[in-house]
């Protein structure tokens, strides 16, 4: 009864009552001492085994060459018979073969002596990657008298490579395809809007403060803001942003931001509430932008809180720092949320109508802008736990004697110039000579680059507002033709939806003083023949 449950049952494999008969493919180690030199060596060749890797040998002095099993498998040779070092090229990919013979040159150069390298072994089209290590011993007289090495088939690991190389490819293609897009993007939707605002304008210019004139006015801006915000992360995404940093007065940037969020408040009938002393310089900083960062939390804490809200503005030093807070006591969000308030696109949940809209972009934004000027940005509860209050942070900088750039100051009016306009959106151009005009300016159109040459010879404008992206003969084009062939050519100003530094550095090498981005208000065309009046000539 035993002896039969004995037989059906395994046994414990660790236990050895009887010797065992001995497969002649298994080495079974003796339970001697690992300190034998036999038993270290076959320890050794059964870790080789068991990790995959082949292993050789080579004696240059007699000229023979050793293989193990794993080592013909992975060439391809026979398991049996002799090899040599002419059978091992022999294996290599034809396009593999000189390189690997100046490796192993190498390794027989006492200089070096080590050899690592990454080959193919088989036919043009089918083969496998295989990676070699080694290294050569030298005798008294420098000569190397073994090299010594292993070989793994890595054929895996390298096409997982190929084809991580071949995704990082096809995504870099994919975004430049996709800033490409976001250019023309910009471009195309700048156009439309560009004689839409100058249309309106025009309108509230001369007395028309309609609900309808208010309304589109209200929409042109949302859109304008949405173009602007997908540009803008594409260009900080890809690092194109530049900051043009000097000294600036706190009150020129608030004043920036409110300027562009009035109307926005005076609709929601939203009052503004500001404390801090604006006369304050900070030095190293882009008045623009920060403008814009101060200008799209406004803009938040407008769109966020109820109609007849508060919203407060308060900045002044703290130490070494310089800090500004727009806090609003409108809708709040849970501290869930504030870790992903300020990542691209994540916005707070909305009802279907999507009352708020927006493209989760101007927080994104913002904070991106800080950390260029080596600020932080923060985000808590605003007071009695109610709404939000987000506070930047700015390295303040003392410099005695400094004061603003005045960079944007009004400028001074100038005489009557003689402007061209070239733009191939029709309305745009009456509409841009409309306003001129009323200022005192003389004012022509054109609508190509041949028509423009032509008006150009006759008018002698001082001042050409040139579009880039003109039918047949662009705006560069146009430029370069105005240089070469005007005998006293004028001051040029690109117009553009294109906004991209390429673009900004191309109009400059056209001869371009000036990139406006569309749409281009009239403030900010009479802003630049001001600016240039030096340079125009009769």
């Amino acid at each position: 009864m035993g002896s039969r449950v004995d037989a059906e049952c395994p046994r414990n494999p660790l236990r050895r009552t009887q010797p065992r008969v001995q497969n002649p493919s298994v080495t079974v180690l003796s339970t001697g001492s690992w300190s034998d030199e036999r038993a270290y060596a076959e320890r050794l060749r059964l870790a080789v085994e068991v990790s995959d890797i082949g292993a050789w040998e080579v004696d240059p002095i007699n000229d023979e060459t050793h293989w193990d099993r794993r080592t013909r498998e992975i060439l391809g040779v026979p398991l049996e018979g002799e090899v040599d070092q002419q059978m091992f090229f022999d294996c290599l990919h034809p396009e593999d073969r000189e390189r690997v013979g100046r490796d192993v040159a190498q390794a027989y150069d006492p200089a070096i002596g080590v050899y690592d390298t990454t080959y193919r072994v088989g036919s043009e089209t089918s083969f496998r990657w295989v990676r070699a290590r080694g290294r050569s011993f030298f005798g008294d007289d420098g000569n190397p008298e073994r090299f010594v090495g292993i070989v793994l088939d890595v054929t895996e690991e390298v096409r997982q490579q190929e084809q991580l190389e071949a995704l990082r490819e096809q995504a870099e293609r994919a975004n430049r395809a996709k800033d490409q897009f976001m250019a023309m993007l910009g471009h195309e939707l700048r156009n439309p809007l560009a004689p839409i605002l100058l249309g309106v304008e025009l309108l509230r210019q001369r007395g028309d403060d309609s609900r309808e004139v208010a309304t589109i006015e209200r929409q042109a801006r949302q859109l304008e803001r949405l173009v602007d915000d997908l540009l803008d992360v594409a260009r900080i995404t890809n690092g194109k942003v530049v900051l043009k940093k000097a000294p600036c007065a706190v009150g020129e940037i608030v004043e920036s931001a409110v300027e562009a969020v009035t109307h926005e408040l005076e609709l929601r009938q939203q009052r503004l509430v500001l404390h801090g002393d604006g006369s304050t310089v900070l030095h190293g900083v882009d008045r623009a932008r920060l403008a814009q960062v101060l200008g799209n939390l406004l803009h938040n804490a407008s769109k966020f809180s109820p109609d007849g809200a508060t919203v407060e503005v308060s900045h002044g030093r703290d130490g070494e720092r310089y800090v500004i807070a727009v806090i609003d006591t409108g809708k709040g969000f849970d501290q869930d949320i504030v870790d992903k308030v300020f990542l691209p696109f994540e916005q707070l949940p909305q009802s279907l109508d999507r009352g708020h809209g927006g493209l989760g972009l101007g927080l994104a934004i913002v904070k991106a802008l800080v950390e260029q000027h080596e600020g932080t940005i923060d985000v808590s509860a605003g007071p009695a736990g109610k709404g939000a209050r987000f506070e930047v942070s700015l390295p303040f900088r003392a410099s005695e004697g400094s004061t603003a750039t005045g960079e944007d100051e009004p400028a001074r009016q100038p005489g009557a110039v003689r402007c061209l306009i070239v733009d191939d959106n029709v309305d745009l151009c009456a509409l841009l000579a409309d306003a001129l005009s009323m200022k005192g300016h003389v004012v022509e159109t054109a609508f190509d680059g041949a028509e423009a040459l032509a008006k150009a010879s006759s008018f002698r404008p001082q001042v050409a507002f040139v579009d880039i992206g003109l039918p047949i003969v662009d705006g560069y084009a146009v430029a370069e033709t105005f240089r070469e062939q005007l005998e006293a050519p004028p001051v040029l100003i690109a117009m553009s939806g294109y906004v991209q530094p390429p673009d900004r550095e191309r109009s400059r090498e056209s001869g371009f003083v000036e990139h406006l981005d569309k749409p281009v208000s009239v403030e900010r065309l009479l802003g630049s023949i001001a600016e240039h009046a030096q340079r125009v000539g009769e």
